[in-house]
């Protein structure tokens, strides 16, 4: 993390302060604002107000969010993917609040921080969030060009100043304690307002130091020596020519210009996640004094309590907590709300280390003979955290109420739930459905996931969203949306009381957040590491790093296939795009060679799974394969839509791909929206996709390859007319042969370019004795959480 300063125009009044003052008194005041802000008052709240900003590079306005302290209550609203915990435009709280800008990174949104904005909100800072035109996830025209990079810190002195003049939020900020937080490209954009100046030069060793990625800036070779801050009064995209290629235009006017800079306020600025841009920067305009008096304030903001207590284990999580991950009903069709799911709540049947489909709240079930029905006996002994049994009209209640993934399917192939007794229900089938354990007893589905009927019926829906009681290993202590979700053993857990008392999981979506927090003992275990940070950690002492291998493959979808105009449709051309990438170079530099090399999206534990080795690293294979079918020169393949966040290594298989001839352009896209795009069939090109949702050969291929697939653009018929006779058949082995030949044409036709099985990489502090790492098969996540331990 690089912490610095900067000085902008923001009034004569405060800058009289500031000059008649000794350094040392203003270093004083600030730590000790800092510190008053450490411990959030229980009645104060976020505020949420939209600001649109106009835009001083011209086109799109800057469609901003202000977080700001207030009194006001707060309601939980859902906003895209997101689950807010806010007072919409509520009254801020009165008084002078330090003031802080968070500029995101490349394809991101002013939504996508908002965790870490309402925790500063509630700890009394005022937060604007920007979303840079052109450089965000619903439009990245501007990725690599001058107008990205001489945009952004325009952008940023625009939202300053606007919310600085705003007649609300100006009679609350203190203009003495104004600060930016920059991740990614926003760390860029912190550097330059800093006084920052890029020297693209430095990008060619980056570049050669990491072979496997694909720099999109590489081409500059000169050094930046007009500096992006520096274009006050006129529009940077007038002025400086532009390529053609997607990297950024030329710098060849010398300028003496200075970054925007006044004698008036300093600014602290924090920058995240430095890339290949910031690393490619000589700093200037930066004081020690400063850097330390910065660093010292984001120390004390961070938490009141930095270590872990006895008895306590900390989580940094990759990812944003969802209110609605506490509630089985709402279960998304991915991994990640099981993360918490497996802590709090319980089902009939799931996965576990002794097996996919291990018997849970029930101790056993039944098949009928006619295959149409299933009867499950209750454990008696099981109960929920406020001490009542679980019982069959729970797991009917529970099942009525779902609509989560599956739902629709699940529903219409159960005509009815029966309650035979308090501890016996029974699922009635229309028709033989082979799969109904599938979806009802693995992670494909929440289904199986029991909530007590009366408390949910006493305390209503959102009631139970913000205190719910679950049937698993620990209940919940306190959940704040976005920011953290703290748990507390049950140790009335029927398995057995978890030893480990207290757990505490905590938002920190940028990976050298995580990485920082665990070398310091600030979290016991981070999620997701990758590359040059997965690295740095496996040579931190007292670091172990896991690596789960899911059941998830990455593989390049290509949908243009199915129109006989495009280059895809051949498939010598597909088979071209399979040998031009190598990927052990791509494995070791994402994941350290702890993915296992794949040619199937069918995850190999899976049942019904054949082995596919993929296809040799040969570029002069593709590039022969490309001239055989016309493309002697290659073709100009479109977009390419990396599957959010792995943007790097859609970088490295873009470049693989252009070196044999398909070029391609990188769009990056929020995962809300591309999920929501690819669903509406709207992405074109090349699509990286990656799914470890459970189940077996057959669903897996169900959505991606079958007509009618939620995610296919076209089918086989051959594969339709196997699939359609394999949901039918009952008899185990002919099924497995049915599945078998849908596999093979799939990779007889090179329908797509499987990449890897993701290993997905955690690292684990010295305090843990047993993490969960590989204790269910393919799970990606800690579990089971009454198994975990601490050393002594």
């Amino acid at each position: 993390m690089l912490v610095m300063s900067a000085r902008l125009d923001l009034g004569p009044e405060r800058a009289r302060y500031l000059r008649a003052r000794p350094l040392h008194s203003v270093v004083f005041l600030l730590l000790l604002a800092t510190v008053a802000a450490a411990e959030a008052p229980a009645t104060r709240q976020s505020g949420f107000t939209r600001l649109t900003v106009a835009n001083p590079m011209g086109g799109g306005a800057i469609q901003t969010v202000v977080w700001y302290p207030t009194t006001a209550p707060a309601s939980l609203i859902k906003l895209g993917p997101f689950d807010l915990d806010v007072a919409i435009n509520s009254e801020p709280e009165a008084g002078a609040h330090p003031f802080i800008v968070i500029s995101h990174g490349t394809g991101g949104s002013n939504l996508g921080h908002h965790d870490t904005a309402i925790y500063l909100a509630r700890h009394g800072f005022v937060v604007a969030t920007p979303m840079h035109p052109g450089d965000n996830f619903q439009d990245t025209s501007a990725y690599g060009t001058d107008a990205q990079l001489f945009g952004r810190p325009r952008h940023v002195k625009a939202v300053l100043d606007a919310v600085v003049a705003h007649p609300v939020f100006g009679r609350v900020v203190d203009t003495a304690r104004i600060g930016i937080v920059g991740m990614s490209a926003g760390g860029y954009t912190a550097l330059v307002l800093v006084g920052g100046k890029p020297d693209f030069s430095k990008l060619g060793a980056y570049c050669r130091e990491q072979p496997a990625r694909r720099c999109s800036l590489s081409r500059h070779r000169r050094s930046a020596s007009i500096h992006p801050a520096s274009t006050a009064g006129r529009s940077t995209r007038a002025s400086m020519p532009r390529s053609k290629t997607s990297s950024a235009g030329r710098f060849s006017r010398p300028s003496r210009e200075r970054p925007i800079r006044t004698p008036n306020h300093r600014v602290g600025l924090i920058s995240i996640a430095p890339g290949p841009t910031v690393r490619a920067m000589s700093l200037t305009h930066v004081r020690k004094t400063w850097m330390l008096v910065a660093v010292l304030i984001v120390l004390l903001v961070t938490a009141a309590r930095t270590f872990a207590a006895d008895g306590e284990m900390r989580y940094g999580l990759h990812v944003t907590l969802a209110a609605r991950w506490l509630d089985p009903a709402e279960t998304e069709a991915f991994s990640t709300p099981f993360m918490v799911l497996y802590a709090v709540h319980d089902a009939l049947v799931k996965p576990m280390p002794g097996g996919m489909q291990t018997p849970s709240l029930a101790e056993s079930w039944q098949e009928a003979r006619d295959h149409l029905s299933y009867t499950f006996t209750l454990r008696r002994n099981a109960k929920f955290h406020d001490g009542s049994p679980v019982t069959a009209e729970d797991v009917k209640f529970s099942f009525e109420r779902y609509k989560g993934a599956s739902a629709t399917l699940l529903k219409e192939k159960v005509s009815d739930v029966q309650v035979l007794g308090p501890s016996q229900v029974r699922f009635v089938l229309r028709d033989p459905w082979p799969d109904f354990m599938l979806f009802y007893g693995t992670t494909a589905s929440g289904a199986g996931w029991i909530v007590p009927k009366k408390y949910v019926e006493k305390v209503g829906e959102d009631g139970f969203k913000k205190a719910p009681i679950g049937a698993g290993p620990y209940r919940v202590v306190s959940s704040s949306p976005g920011v953290e979700l703290v748990l507390e053993a049950f140790d009335g857990y029927w398995r057995k009381a978890p030893s480990i008392k207290r757990l505490v999981m905590r938002t920190m979506t940028e990976e050298t957040t995580r990485a920082a927090a665990l070398k310091r003992g600030e979290v016991d275990l981070a999620y997701l590491f990758a590359g040059p940070v997965a690295e740095e950690l496996r040579r931190t002492p007292g670091v172990k790093l896991e690596a789960p291998l899911l059941t998830g493959a990455f593989w390049l979808e290509l949908p243009e296939q199915w129109d006989p105009k495009s280059p895809w449709h051949d498939r010598r051309v597909r088979l071209a795009a399979s040998h031009a990438i190598d990927r052990k170079a791509i494995n070791q530099a994402e994941t350290l060679g702890f993915s296992r090399l794949t040619g199937s999206i069918v995850p190999r534990i899976f049942q019904f799974a054949i082995t596919v080795e993929p296809p040799a690293y040969d570029p002069a294979r593709a590039k022969k394969l490309l001239a055989e079918a016309g493309y002697p020169n290659g073709f100009d393949a479109g977009e390419f839509y990396p599957f959010p966040p792995y943007n790097s290594m859609g970088e490295a298989i873009i470049g693989y791909l252009q070196a044999v001839g398909i070029k391609s352009r990188m769009r990056v896209m929020e995962r809300a929206a591309y999920f929501t795009a690819w669903r509406e069939k709207k992405l074109h090109g090349i699509i990286l996709v990656i799914t470890s949702v459970m189940g077996n050969a057959a669903t897996r291929l169900e959505p991606y390859a079958t007509k009618g697939g939620i995610y296919a653009y076209g089918s086989l018929p051959e594969i339709d007319d196997l699939f359609a006779r394999q949901a039918r058949e009952v008899d185990t082995k002919k099924r497995e042969a049915l599945v078998h030949q849908m596999q093979k044409a799939m990779t007889e036709h090179v329908l797509n370019v499987p990449i890897y099985d993701l290993a997905f990489i955690w690292g684990v502090g010295p305090r843990v004795e047993v993490s969960g790492a590989n204790a269910i098969p393919g799970f990606p996540y800690s579990a089971p959480f009454e198994d975990l331990k601490l050393k002594p």
